[in-house]
């Protein structure tokens, strides 16, 4: 005997089909068989009370919220004090850095250019003659 393939088609988290080994159904009243009807009543009713289950009441407390408040208000104050003198002395070092590569700029020197010979008369040894052949 081969198992049965169950399984429930879901759209805004409301059923729109039903299929039992391949054939699809719009409501549970369409199964014909009545132990198969069970069978997806149960997995749809699972489904329902899962949704039930993972969703915790939460209650909101303002007098528990203002106290956690009033209680991290001295960590704001150490983290805020940590990062901005981090961020203090990261700007001088950038600074300083900027400072001492603009004195190193401003006291290089470009170097002279070779000077030219000037011998009319002879080739000079700058200017290259071709061969004679």
């Amino acid at each position: 005997m081969s198992k049965k393939r169950y399984s429930i088609q879901w759209e805004n988290d409301e059923p729109i089909a039903f299929e039992v080994n391949g054939s699809s159904y719009a409501s549970l009243d369409e199964i014909p068989n009545a132990s198969e009807r069970r069978k997806l009543e149960a997995m749809l009713n699972a489904s329902f009370e899962e949704e039930e289950d993972n969703e915790p009441e939460v209650k909101f407390d303002q007098a528990e919220f203002q106290k956690l408040q009033e209680e991290s208000k001295g960590m704001e104050k150490i983290l805020l004090t940590i990062f901005t003198g981090v961020s203090a002395l990261m700007l001088l070092i950038a600074g300083a850095s900027t400072f001492f590569n603009l004195q190193k700029i401003a006291k290089e020197e470009s170097a002279p250019a070779r000077p030219r010979c000037r011998c009319d008369s002879a080739p000079s040894i700058h200017q290259r003659t071709r061969p004679r052949l």
